[in-house]
């Protein structure tokens, strides 16, 4: 994930080559205390962005300025050093002079933010070969950086139970407290004060830690503890690998080799130092993301956990390297001050200001929580809704100096706001991970860019062996298993989660299969369909409608076939269970793009009148994503749900194009409330009538009536979006009918077997197909689907019903000519039934019709009485399917 972060580096001095230079060393307090130059004139080279120019040696000395615009040097500007100077706070500035729009100029720059070399030195050379970095305590050993083999880092347990042992090895007895020996809990903190490779050359962690409020001590496996390091709190570790530790520019086993300046692979030597401000572990093998330094300018690349080992660090840190007291923070120095924000345009080393690519977006990055108990809102403004967990309704709270990622910058009004996504503990313990909004008051960036895509390490294929481990974990039932290995080796990055129901699966069905609650169309077959009462008249061969004329009850084989999980486990179906809550560790404006297709909305913007009366222009995908922050609901299925309601064919239909007569300046994007009628305009301004006067619901959200909630009137883009989905997230999906399949079939504990979202029992599996096309162009992006598991389910997949003749064996009437039957007839009455003949009648007609036209009868026609008793006359009816129903009419002569 992302909770650890980029940091300062240290780090320790570099020598390439066979040319010693002695170079200044400014990150996390550690420096070079005296600069040694070969030849006379020197020229510095800026490595910042935007490097301040000022009139003397200090912050407290004012901006030099020429012609009334303030002086800078800018990323590899070059400038001739004068001489040198200490402020008063013993940090050293250069003179310099260069040209500035033409004209000389002369003033002061820390030396921390510039490279100086001689005019006439030649770049060292490496002959070609790989640059393997020579260790600067061979030669010369920095006085500031001192070695020790004491260290107390932090870390934290990764995994469901960490035991503790004695020694090292697991060969080795376990640490026990009384009788009873020490597990350690997932999210457990430890202080790490050693580490150690067994027989085996794993590696051990020695710990110490409080459990139950007494200190334990003893090892630990390191691969289920991950360091707790970030910028301000990195730690440090020697190269211990014989052939010293390679760079990588991204955690991979193979490729993405760091390179230097010439292009040659960069490989630290044994016993060089680096600090570590980040760890991930990729398939089974943990990296550590570093700092070190080449020819003086600091760098940052991963490297294999086992290649180095951990050491503590003496610093000896003049109060000049941190802080820049006139809390302008325009000289490289780390104001931590709340209102450090607001000079973002002027900060020289990019500590802590607002980065932006080339094209003046910007760019995603690391940031740091400015004050404790921080609430986070669902869009940029003080008056939109706090986030809450959903089931106990407590808010979720950011603390001093936690790290979050700054994904978008917003401008509202005249104050800066930013989307992060974060992670914290919910009441209950359990790891979230969300997406708000934070106004820029309580928020410090840190100028270090990461992955626009999500800022986390969402990208990660699953290897079969932690796939396993994952199906156990979540318990899904054997017979589950060889779909979903299937599915995993066509797409490794997708998640399956086990949505346990505990509900019995004969009790599920049976209240599924009540009358009236599942349907499917009366054309379907006979298997399909309820001949239970109610769902069915035998008399007149005819389904009875529960929605429109053509919507039936669907059979209990039906309901089976549609509710057992075990049928839609391949590629088509999934999607059914796709989990439809907000993701911001899986869902990307990229997968939203790649959802929207082509036209009309991938790669389109438009425009809207905000809140704040400003006009905004956005795009269709980055709406998607703020309207799953806003509801709760993943954007993919929002963006795949408004392309199948109203982007077909390649272009809008009238629902969003707010020129409907009447409905002028109104969108309807997820056609809520659009239902079949025979009024003016029909499904269309029934949508759009919604869409202006909203629901007649009392409800109140957080603070806001429902309408307020779901932004009534829907007059523009934006609103129409989020607060439809708002509208959806609230009624379905997080209610915990967070599946298309659960809001088909309500299986969650509100309102079970009712309040579902759709009658058509087959809804999910064919959304699913819908789906699957919508999302044909989203390559290899990690879906998480929830599936559902029952308890006693058959161990036979229920099967798909197969077609049957029709069974219908009744008659709809029966007469006997010129009499009356005794009682009147009834079609679902076969006995009883009785009339009496002259004594002269012979013979007597049955007539008669029955239910379906397919059956055969047998016994209508003249019948011969015989003389004298009761005659009994029987009628039998044989169905399509075969089956056979009889009536019997008693018939007696007078006398």
């Amino acid at each position: 994930m992302f909770k650890n972060s980029l940091a300062k580096g240290i780090l320790s001095a570099v020598i390439m080559g066979t040319v010693l230079t002695s170079v200044p060393l400014y990150g996390n307090g550690l420096h070079n205390s005296k600069i040694v130059y070969a030849a006379t004139k020197k020229v510095a080279t800026c490595t910042v962005d935007k490097l301040k120019v000022r009139t003397d040696s200090g912050t407290e000395f004012a901006q030099l300025s020429s012609d009334g615009t303030m002086v800078y040097l800018l990323l590899n500007d070059k400038a001739d050093v004068l001489g040198e100077k200490k402020d008063k706070s013993g940090v050293v500035w250069y003179k310099v002079r260069f040209l500035s729009n033409g004209k000389s100029v002369t003033g002061f720059v820390r030396s921390d933010f510039v490279k100086v070399s001689s005019e006439n030195a030649s770049t060292p050379s490496d002959n070609g070969k790989t640059n393997t970095r020579k260790t600067a305590g061979k030669t010369k050993k920095s006085s500031s950086i001192k070695e020790t083999s004491k260290y107390s880092y932090k870390g934290e347990v990764k995994t469901k139970g960490l035991r503790l042992r004695t020694g090292v090895g697991t060969d080795k007895p376990q640490y026990k407290i009384g009788t009873a020996g020490v597990v350690l809990p997932n999210g457990q903190v430890l202080n790490i004060t050693g580490e150690k490779n067994d027989a085996k050359k794993i590696r051990w962690y020695k710990i110490s830690t409080k459990v139950n409020g007494k200190t334990v001590k003893g090892y630990v496996l390191s691969e289920f503890v991950k360091l707790s390091v970030d910028k301000k709190a990195p730690a440090y570790a020697k190269v211990t690998a014989k052939k010293g530790a390679v760079i990588k520019t991204k955690a991979t086993a193979k490729g993405n080799e760091f390179k230097d300046s010439k292009g040659k692979k960069v490989v630290l030597a044994k016993n060089d130092i680096v600090s570590i401000f980040h760890e991930i572990t990729l398939s089974d093998v943990k990296y550590y993301k570093v700092s070190f330094v080449i020819s003086g300018k600091t760098y940052t690349g991963y490297l294999v956990a086992s290649q180095v080992k951990l050491i503590g660090i003496v610093k000896d840190t003049p109060k000049a390297d941190d802080t820049d007291n006139t809390g302008d923070n325009n000289d490289g120095s780390d104001d931590n001050s709340d209102d450090n924000a607001n000079n973002d345009d002027n900060d020289d080393g990019n500590s802590g200001g607002v980065i932006n690519n080339n094209n003046g977006k910007f760019v995603t990055q690391r940031a740091y929580i400015t004050s404790d108990k921080v609430e986070l809102y669902n869009e940029a403004d003080y008056k939109a809704d706090i986030l809450k967990e959903s089931e106990t309704g407590i808010p979720y709270k950011l603390n001093m100096n936690q790290e979050v990622i700054a994904r978008k910058q917003y401008i509202v009004g005249n104050e800066k706001w930013y989307l992060i996504t974060y992670i914290v503990n919910d009441s209950t313990g359990k790891q979230v991970i969300g997406a708000g909004f934070v106004p820029e008051k309580y928020i410090k960036l840190s100028g270090e860019p990461v992955d626009d895509s999500t800022g986390s390490s969402n990208k990660k294929k699953i290897s079969d062996k932690a796939f396993e481990k994952e199906l156990a974990a979540e318990g899904f039932p054997e017979d589950y298993k060889p779909f979903l290995r299937v599915l995993h080796r066509v797409h490794p990055y997708w998640h399956f989660e086990a949505r346990h129901l505990g509900l019995d699966w004969e009790y599920a069905v049976s209240r599924e299969s009540v009358v009236g609650l599942n349907l499917l169309q009366n054309s379907s077959n006979y298997a399909w369909k309820s001949m239970e009462a109610k769902a069915y008249d035998w008399a007149n061969d005819a389904f009875i409608a529960y929605d429109g004329s053509t919507w039936v009850t669907a059979s209990n084989k039906a309901v089976r076939y549609y509710m057992d999980p075990r049928n839609f486990l391949n590629e088509d179906y999934i999607y059914q269970f796709e989990l439809l809550t907000y993701k911001p560790e899986h869902h990307t404006e990229e997968g939203i793009s790649a959802i929207l297709g082509g036209p009309p909305m991938k790669d389109t913007t438009y425009d809207y009148i905000a809140s704040d009366g400003t006009n905004k222009t956005i795009s269709y995908a980055e709406t998607f994503l703020l309207a799953g922050v806003y509801s709760g609901v993943s954007p993919y299925h929002l963006a795949s749900r408004v392309k199948q309601e109203v982007a077909g064919a390649g272009r809008f239909s009238s629902s969003v194009t707010g020129t409907v007569p009447g409905y002028e300046g109104y969108y309807n994007f997820y056609n809520i409330g659009a239902y079949n009628n025979t009024a003016p305009g029909g499904a269309v301004a029934s949508g759009l009538k919604f869409a202006a006067n909203g629901s007649a619901s009392k409800a109140v959200i957080g603070n806001k009536s429902f309408n307020d909630y779901i932004k009534i009137p829907w007059n523009n883009r934006y609103s129409a979006i989020l607060g439809g989905a708002a509208f959806i997230g609230n009624n379905y999906i997080l209610r915990g009918q967070n599946t298309p399949y659960l809001e088909k079939f309500n299986f969650t504990e509100k309102n079970t077997f009712s309040h579902q979202y759709m009658s058509a029992v087959f809804s999910p599996s064919s959304e699913s197909m819908i789906t699957k096309r919508a999302y044909a162009e989203l390559k290899d992006e990690p879906l998480v689907f929830s599936i559902p598991v029952f308890q006693n389910m058959p161990p036979v997949i229920s099967e798909r019903p197969v077609d049957i003749p029709s069974p219908n064996n009744w008659l709809s009437s029966l007469q006997v000519t010129g009499y009356q039957l005794t009682p009147a007839f009834r079609p679902d009455t076969t006995e009883g039934y009785g009339l009496v003949v002259g004594k002269d009648v012979d013979v007597i007609e049955v007539t008669g019709k029955t239910a379906n036209k397919k059956a055969v009868v047998n016994g209508f026609g003249q019948m011969k009485l015989t003389p004298g008793g009761v005659n009994v006359i029987s009628i039998s009816v044989t169905a399509e399917d075969g089956s056979v129903r009889t009536y019997k009419i008693n018939v007696a002569k007078e006398g």
